[in-house]
């Protein structure tokens, strides 16, 4: 395996291995096992070379890698991996043979493309390009076109490789099967050294130029060629290894065979055998979380993880923001306290400890329970206790016996301060104000409403003046003066108020409801960006950038120096802050509880107390991950099949379920990504995923593409360039052109013919209509023919004879006159009934039996011979609307039977009865007249007599039964029947079917 000397972010060298934050990914997580190799290749993919396959790591998802298009990857696992900085991932087999993995196609080597046979362990890539390979049977190069056995005529003896490294010097060092040769940079032939070792799988540079190796077997150790860089050739570690490697501290990581992995903070100081019980080595195994103690692979990324591949899975050590301390009891709910040069003390019911350097210090000190404490302007520490005040100075302690008045009101919140003079002073919880002069306590008078107030908060600022703070919001100041009140819980900007502090001109105060600034008049409180308040906050600190750190229930807040300006300036602006918590290596949670759990020590790191512990971190040296990382489109599956995403995929016709996932190369918290996708032509606007990894589409329809995937760090911008996928969708037979060209041809068709057919209906009901208006101003004609014309004509042909009789022969004159004189009022009477028929078209829009009463009724007004008969119209059934037309027609059928009844049958009695049931429509007339003639009820009629055979047409047109039954001297009977499906109208919903209606005459 190989380590090429390149530039790396750098850490301080602050922390222990039990203080990075360590995952672990074992087969529940989808990680493989005996993973036996560690590469990432620029595009931030980790790769792992298992036992069995190649895997593929985004630091979420392990996918088993086999390219999707050209030759597959050979079987039997893999031994060594090499990512150069092209992109080209460079993989060696156990089972032998090479393959190069270059933008998703593999090209593969074996033995008869210049390989030398056995299993691939190492590869190196030297600073002219040239690519080497040591495999259990011999080494060779790659010239950038084919393979190369490196043999005698390179000077090489070596019959098996274990490992390969190039130093910065471009010296190509290889470890044989016993022994050590090296290549000079640009030389043909290899040299020996008096080296000997058995089974070296690595070489490994340090930071200071000197060589190590480690042996299976053995120990790690430099190798002994003299180098006066530290430590001597004589230091080793004795843990058996397969790997290791230096971080950019210094720190020496070692992956052990059945030890788990050793870190040395300090290796340069090693001196002679040095085993794992040594001070000197730190440890992690699997009973801190190792996935196993047979630890085989390692590496550290380009973000600085360290990542190790064991027997059993994956693990990752990653430097947080918050340094957690660890100590052997724990720190459980403890109250801090800053000491003197970057000391801090922590306060518990398990006692007090010293913090120093990351590691606890047990205090011993002579008082009771603690209830606080005080770090003075002059580097002084004071405590309290239930019974005594001490003073901790020079690592002794000075104890203060506390009065009998005091004591009283202890147990209680207490918060102490100094003013300027270095007088101590002491809020007590429903006490009031104490000051410390000449050794003792004495109560200082407030007024009333300030000494009833239950105490949170006590500091002094820079110009001397102490401020106390009180559940309810009241916040107050002492000037030496007199007491000035700035909050109240009328105006209160931060609720219980829980902290104050000022520096550097300013004074703050949180509290219940979020964080405030006094500008010298009242506090402003500070509002979040979407416009709401922090919330509860317990503790602020003030860093020298002008930054404010704060105890939240969520976590450590973060006001950037930035935002606290622009606030400055508008203190209606809206403040961004950043939050950090356990993925920044938070230990447990922040508890809201009273106290001081959070402090700034004299380097200017700020550290918080945890329900479990306590971590601090510099506020100069954040690491941020504010670059957005870039979105990467893994697998495209449709319908259960995948597709190559590095080409533009071709799905077939009749896609049902589309799959896109992807994912963003972002290896040290991926948990703090955030995605988003669009489908151009069917997602409107961005859709925010969240941290889900997958977006679905189902049934599209065929078409060209394209999928945007976009991806930021929480808090962050998001990246300014999507990830793009390209895709179609072929048509099925039915979806392509032709097949829509021709669709819409018989569409077009079909509407040619239905409009052609609605033309005809068109037609037919036009002439239907026409042929029966035809047939009525024909049978009027004949009507006013056989009537008022020839009423006329015979008044005619009397004016004549009274004409010739004039003037000889008036009296007989006079009498045609009167003749003439009764035919005209006749005719009158016969031409007012024609124009009564023509004008009742419209009446049958009415009900029909009213229509026929009115009409019988208008026609018996008329004088007549003997008086008009009795007329009776009677409705059995329930009323219905009937067809328009039908309804004319029975109506004019009704006018003509009445009309005959009433003229021609000197009938005494005339009865119409109207049937409605839901089979018919019944019209039947009856009178006890004279009767008909029994050769015009068979269908004769004189001339210019068109009386029932008008009335049969009618019926037949709307498909009724006509029916007359005449006796003489026995009266007559009109009967028509009509299906109720033609006479009766349909509902008025059914206007949908209208297109389909004909007329019926």
């Amino acid at each position: 395996m190989v380590f090429l000397c390149r530039p790396m972010v750098a850490f301080d060298s602050d922390r222990s291995i039990a203080q990075f934050a360590h995952t672990a990914w074992g087969s529940r997580e989808g990680a493989p096992g005996r993973i036996l190799a560690l590469a990432q290749t620029p595009d931030g993919y980790l790769w792992l070379g298992s036992a069995t396959d190649l895997f593929r790591f985004d630091g979420f998802t392990f996918q088993r890698y086999q390219p999707l298009n050209g030759p597959k990857l050979p079987e039997g696992g893999v031994r060594s991996l090499l990512a150069l900085p092209n992109g080209d991932l460079w993989i060696g087999f156990r089972a032998g043979g090479i393959s190069r993995l270059r933008s998703g196609r593999a090209e593969n080597f074996t033995a008869t493309d210049g390989i030398p046979d056995g299993n691939v362990k190492a590869f190196a890539q030297g600073r002219d390009g040239t690519l080497w390979a040591g495999t259990s049977h011999g080494l060779a190069r790659f010239d950038g076109h084919r393979w190369h056995r490196v043999a005698k005529d390179w000077s090489f003896a070596g019959k098996s490789v274990e490992g390969l490294a190039f130093d910065r010097k471009g010296t190509l060092w290889v470890s044989a099967k016993d022994t050590l040769l090296y290549l000079p940079q640009g030389a043909t032939a290899f040299q020996t050294t008096s080296v000997h070792f058995t089974d070296v799988p690595q070489i490994v540079e340090a930071p200071n130029g000197k060589l190590w190796l480690a042996e299976t077997a053995g120990t790690v150790h430099p190798i002994p060629l003299n180098n006066n860089a530290a430590p001597m050739d004589q230091a080793a570690v004795r843990v058996g290894s397969q790997a290791f490697l230096f971080d950019p501290d210094g720190a020496l990581w070692i992956a052990t065979v059945g030890e788990g992995l050793a870190r040395i903070p300090a290796p340069y100081k090693l001196t002679g055998q040095t085993d794992r019980s040594s001070d000197s080595v730190e440890s992690f195994t699997s009973q801190q979380g190792l996935t196993d103690n047979v630890a085989t692979s390692i590496l550290r990324d380009e973000e600085g993880n360290i990542w190790v591949g064991t027997h059993d899975g994956l693990d990752r050590f990653r430097k947080t923001n918050l340094v957690p301390i660890v100590a052997e009891n724990g720190l459980l709910d403890t109250d801090l306290l800053k000491g003197n040069d970057g000391d801090v003390w922590a306060a518990s019911n398990q006692g007090v400890v010293r913090i120093h350097d990351n590691k606890t210090y047990p205090v011993t000190y002579p008082m009771g329970s603690l209830l606080g404490g005080y770090h003075d302007p002059s580097g002084t520490l004071w405590w309290l206790s239930l019974d005594s005040f001490l003073r901790y100075t020079n690592g002794q302690f000075t104890r203060y016996p506390l009065s009998d008045e005091l004591k009283k009101v202890l147990p209680g919140r207490i918060n102490i301060t100094s003013d300027r003079s270095g007088t101590i002073w002491m809020v007590v919880d429903g006490a009031g104000l104490f000051r410390f002069e000449n050794g003792n306590w004495k109560r200082f008078d407030t007024p009333a409403e300030i000494a009833k107030l239950t105490p949170t908060a006590a500091y002094t600022d820079d110009p001397g003046r102490l401020w106390f703070g009180y559940d309810g919001g009241t916040i107050v100041y002492f000037d030496g003066q007199k007491f000035q009140t700035v909050s109240t819980p009328q105006n209160s900007a931060v609720g219980d108020v829980r902290d104050i502090k000022a520096g550097y001109g300013r004074v703050w105060a949180c509290g219940e409801s979020g964080v405030a600034l006094f500008d010298g008049l009242r506090f402003h409180a500070l509002f979040t960006a979407d416009g709401a308040n922090f919330g509860a906050m317990t503790d602020l600190e003030e860093s020298s950038d002008g930054g404010l750190w704060l105890r939240a229930e969520k976590g450590v807040v973060h006001i950037e120096a930035d935002e606290i300006r622009k606030f400055l300036v508008d203190p209606t602006s809206r403040i961004h802050a950043e939050i950090f918590d356990s993925l920044d290596g938070l230990p447990g949670r922040l508890a809201d509880r009273i106290g001081q759990m959070e402090v700034q020590d004299t380097k200017g790191r700020i550290w918080f107390a945890t329900t479990n512990s306590v971590a601090w971190l510099n506020p100069a040296a954040i690491s941020r991950h504010n670059q957005p990382p870039p979105a990467s489109i893994n697998t495209v599956i449709a319908d259960g099949k995948h597709f190559d995403p590095r080409s533009d995929p071709a799905l077939p016709a009749r896609t049902g379920d589309l799959e896109f996932g992807y994912g963003a190369l972002s290896l040290s918290i991926p948990e703090r990504v955030r995605f988003r996708f669009r489908l151009d032509g069917v997602d409107k606007t961005w859709q925010e995923a969240g941290v889900r990894r997958a977006a679905y589409y189902t049934n599209l329809p065929p078409g060209k593409y394209q999928f945007h995937v976009n991806a930021r760090n929480v808090g962050g911008a998001w990246n300014t360039i999507d990830t793009v996928q390209n895709f179609s969708i072929a048509p099925a037979w039915f979806q392509t052109a032709w097949f829509q060209a021709f669709y819409i041809c018989i569409a077009l068709l079909l509407l040619w013919l239905l409009y052609q057919l609605r033309l005809m209906q068109l037609r037919r009901q036009f002439h239907l209509a026409l042929e029966v208006r035809v047939d009525e101003r024909t049978r009027i004609a004949r009507e006013l023919h056989d009537t008022l014309l020839q009423s006329f004509n015979a008044l005619l042909l009397r004016f004549q004879a009274v004409s010739n009789l004039l003037p000889a022969r008036p009296d007989e004159a006079k009498q045609r006159v009167d003749s003439a004189i009764e035919q005209a009022s006749n005719a009158i009477t016969e031409g007012r009934d024609a124009v009564h028929e023509l004008r009742a078209e419209g009446s049958p829009a009415i009900d029909l039996a009213e229509s026929i009463t009115n009409f019988g009724k208008d026609l018996l007004s008329a004088p007549t011979a003997g008086g008009p008969p009795e007329l009776d119209v009677e409705v059995e059934g329930t009323a219905r609307a009937l067809d328009p037309i039908v309804r004319d027609e029975v109506y004019r059928i009704a006018v003509e039977a009445l009309r005959n009844a009433i003229r021609h049958s000197r009938a005494r009695r005339i009865e119409v009865e109207i049937h409605y049931d839901d089979r018919e429509l019944r019209l039947r007339i009856r009178d006890n007249g004279k009767g008909i003639d029994a050769a015009a009820l068979e269908g004769e009629h004189p001339p210019g007599h068109w009386g029932l055979r008008g009335m049969r047409e009618r019926a037949k047109l709307i498909g009724g039964k006509f029916e007359v039954w005449s006796e003489p001297d026995s009266g007559t009977v009109v009967e028509l029947n009509v299906p109720a499906s033609s006479a009766y109208a349909r509902p008025q919903d059914g206007h949908k079917f209208n297109f389909w209606r004909t007329g019926r005459g």
